[in-house]
Formats: structure tokens, C-alpha cells, sequence
């Protein structure tokens, strides 16, 4: 009797603590969970529709500094600001060339963020679209994107990109309290502009604000003459592409490089145009020192960080053509934002880019950043306040006086454009020496991108 107590006792015993130690197991267990789980925010959790938590993701964005600003992060502030579980972190690389070489490496070495800011038009091909994203064509969000910029961002009827900023355009700024104190108006032809010029330069002034040290800068009178270009060759882009054309034997592109070098020989640059800086530029805009400057309208966010008070007094219009009837503008398409194949979140990112192209999202960067041209989204209208030289540009666009600048419309456009540019806008090479150099690095560019016809 007493051993039959024991026994009992004893499988008693040993049930408990086997009882025991399971629960210590399983209490380590939610333990080590609850451990892992702090590293995320607790309000980063968000519920799916059978009220279980789901993981919080978080996307990375590349960015580059020359493209990424206050309105553009304050889109991603907002949409990290709505709870979804869905946290939005942006890394922004310095600029400039070496930016865009560590951009293609990390597409090379798979190593892409979720979310890569890239150029459209010409420079879409650089990174291998079809090889490296996502065909963005189907999805309903891009309902809200305006044909112009899907145009910009295909490659073989594929959509690559949403718009991450607004459209800019290149027009000559200038200083309207000089304007009024001679008596000028805004040109219509290219002849008014040489006259106007040829007044300032009486008066003491810069005419026409040149700040070559900065290369790049002497590409705008040949770039913004594009409208004008077109007007009288609309097949330009085309031929160009398929090798119908060299640009040499149009008269009418030539003449934007006769453009460029004339306000050199006419002496209405400053003599000291090769060693000005940009920054210089903008002082002397602000300031009326310097009255005219043929730029694109991204100048105008570092205008109104330096210059504020200055910037309502500075107005725009287009680059005049010879003749008064054709007036336009020439658009620069904004960069894209684009979803890698390598991304194992494809369902959040598309969740950011459909709030990116919505009225919030559009909402949101105006909160932060007036912008300098139009939202390529539907429905979306610019504030009463923005600058005056965004609002003389924008009439145009209203109008439909307005194409994409030729670097959107193909894809032929080398980096070495800039250097061509400089030698015939400080009169080392003539105009039609610099478009035939044009010529030959096209060449080069086409075949080095296998384009169709080269």
C-alpha cells in the first residue's frame, strides 16, 4: 500500500515538473520575441484585416543631392507620418558624376535600394531600365501622372519612373527693377534682346550674366532654344535618334551656337566670365549688377535662400526666336523615382509612390518648398504665391507653348556636351566647329548604346 503511495506520488511528481519546464520553455521563447521586437518602434506595428500585426518595413530611397530637396523629404515625412507600418528612409548622395557612378555600382553589384532616384530622357538608358525595374505601366496610381512625363520615362512602351519633383523650364531671368529704370521690355525676338542688351551694357551693367567657371552653365542658350528649334524641324528628335540626320546640316540648330557665341563678340558677358561662379551669378541677379541670365528655373530655390527679399523682383520670359509669332517655352523633365527588381518590398513601395503622386503627398511639398514649374500630376494647380518668374514662365504652359528640351525627346545627349559648349561660348571654336564636334560625340554616344540605325 505505502508503495503504491510512492509510486503515485512520484508520477505525480514527474508530471509537474516536465509541466514546469515547458512553460519555462515557452516563456524564453516569447521572451527572445518580445526582445527582437523592441528594436522596432511600437508604433511602427500596423494590423492586417484579420487584426493580427504585421513586420513594419522599412524602404530605402537613394537619392542625389542635386535633385533631393525640402519639399521633396517633406513627401516622405508625411507619408512616415500616416502609421502605416511603412517607414520611408532616404539616403542622399553628394552630387555630380561621382554620384552617379556610385548609383550604377550599386545596381551592379546588387546592392539597389527599394526606391532609386534617377534622370529621365536621355540619361534613363544609362541604368538599364528593363534590366533593373520594375514596369510601373499598370499600376492604377500612374492615372495620375501626365502623359509628358510617362513619355520621358518608357523605354519600349514600358513606364519606369513616377515625377519626384516638379517640371523646370530655361528662360533668361532678369532684373525687373533694371528693366524699369531703362525703360525696357520683355523681348520677343532674339533682335529686341540684343537691343535691350546693347542698352544695359550703355548703362554700365552686365547684360547678360555668364558664370563660366561653372562649365555646365554655358549649355542654356542651345538648350532652351529647343522650342524654337522644333517649331521649324518637329522631326528633329527622331531623326537624330534613328541617324537620319546629322545637326550639323540644320540651319536652324546651328543657330542656337550662333546664339552663344554672339552675346560673347558682342561683349554684353563679362570679361571675367570664365573664373565667375555661380554663386557670383546669383548676387549679381539679386543685386542688378548683372540684369539678364539664361538659366533654368532650379536657380531659383538657391535665389530665394540667399536672396529672399530680392527674389519677387526678378521676373522671366522665354529665349526669343527671330521671329515674333514663335514664342515657347523648353521644358527640363523632373528625375524619376523608380522601384528596383531587387526589392523584397514591392507591395510597400508601391504604396509610397501612389501617396508621392497624390494631392497629399503634392500638398506636402508645397508646405516646405514652393515650386519652380508644374507638378507632372493631374489636377494638381501651383499656389497664388509662388515667384513672379515662375508665374511669367507658366503661362506658356497653360497656353501649350511648351515642349521638353531635346535631351527628353532622345536619348542621344554625351556628358562631354558641356565641354563643347564653353569653347564656342568663350569664342575658342566657332559655331559650326562646336556642332560638328557635337556630331562625332553623338556618334560615339549612339554606338556605345547600341541604338537602332548606328
Amino acid at each position: 500500500m505505502k508503495r503504491n503511495y510512492y509510486r503515485i506520488t512520484a508520477m505525480l511528481l514527474t508530471l509537474f515538473l516536465v509541466t514546469m519546464l515547458v512553460a519555462a520553455c515557452g516563456s524564453k521563447s516569447d521572451t527572445n520575441k518580445n526582445v527582437a521586437g523592441s528594436t522596432e518602434p511600437a508604433d511602427s506595428q500596423s494590423a492586417s484585416a484579420s487584426g493580427e500585426p504585421q513586420k513594419a518595413v522599412t524602404l530605402s530611397l537613394l537619392a542625389n543631392k542635386d535633385h533631393w530637396t525640402l519639399g521633396t523629404q517633406a513627401i516622405v515625412d508625411a507619408f512616415n507620418a500616416k502609421g502605416t507600418g511603412i517607414t520611408v528612409e532616404v539616403e542622399v548622395l553628394p552630387g555630380g558624376n561621382e554620384t552617379d557612378n556610385i548609383m550604377k555600382t550599386r545596381l551592379a553589384t546588387g546592392e539597389a535600394p527599394d526606391i532609386f532616384q534617377w534622370l529621365s530622357g536621355a540619361k534613363l538608358n544609362d541604368v538599364a531600365p528593363e534590366q533593373n525595374f520594375e514596369d510601373l505601366s499598370a499600376e492604377a496610381f500612374m492615372s495620375n501622372v501626365d502623359e509628358s512625363f510617362k513619355s520621358v520615362m518608357s523605354l519600349n512602351g514600358k513606364v519606369y519612373g513616377i515625377p519626384g519633383s516638379p517640371a523646370q523650364f530655361g528662360v533668361w531671368f532678369y532684373n525687373k527693377k533694371v528693366y524699369d529704370e531703362l525703360s525696357l521690355k520683355a523681348p520677343k525676338t532674339w533682335a529686341e534682346l540684343m537691343d535691350n542688351s546693347e542698352k544695359i551694357k550703355a548703362a554700365g551693367k552686365t547684360a547678360i550674366i555668364a558664370p563660366y567657371k561653372d562649365a555646365w552653365t554655358s549649355q542654356l542658350i542651345v538648350l532652351a532654344d529647343h522650342y524654337n528649334v522644333k517649331h521649324s524641324v518637329p522631326t528633329l528628335a527622331a531623326d537624330l535618334t534613328a541617324n537620319k540626320v546629322k545637326l550639323q546640316d540644320v540651319p536652324e540648330y546651328v543657330r542656337s551656337w550662333e546664339k552663344l557665341q554672339e552675346v560673347f563678340t558682342k561683349g554684353y558677358i563679362s570679361k571675367d566670365a570664365l573664373s565667375m561662379s555661380y554663386d557670383t551669378a546669383l548676387k549679381m541677379l539679386a543685386e542688378g549688377t548683372g540684369v539678364q541670365f539664361p538659366m533654368g528655373s532650379w536657380m531659383l530655390d538657391a535665389l530665394v535662400e540667399k536672396y529672399p527679399d530680392q527674389a519677387k523682383d526678378i521676373g522671366s520670359f522665354v529665349q526669343p526666336s527671330d521671329d515674333a509669332s514663335v514664342n515657347g517655352i523648353t521644358l527640363w523633365m523632373p528625375e524619376g523615382l523608380m522601384m528596383s527588381k531587387q526589392s523584397e518590398n514591392k507591395d510597400s513601395v508601391r504604396k509610397f509612390l501612389d501617396f508621392y503622386v497624390s494631392k497629399e503627398g503634392t500638398d506636402a511639398f508645397m508646405s516646405k518648398q514652393k515650386p519652380a514649374g508644374p507638378f507632372l500630376v493631374k489636377g494638381i494647380t501651383l499656389p497664388d504665391d509662388v515667384l513672379p518668374a515662375v508665374k511669367d514662365a507658366v503661362q506658356y504652359i497653360d497656353n501649350g507653348a511648351a515642349n521638353a528640351a531635346l535631351e527628353f525627346e532622345s536619348p542621344i545627349k554625351p556628358t562631354s556636351f558641356e565641354k563643347i559648349t564653353i569653347l564656342v561660348a568663350a569664342g575658342f571654336k566657332t559655331p559650326l566647329e562646336g556642332v560638328k564636334m557635337t556630331d562625332a560625340e553623338n556618334e560615339k554616344y549612339a554606338k556605345l548604346q547600341k541604338l537602332a540605325g548606328w
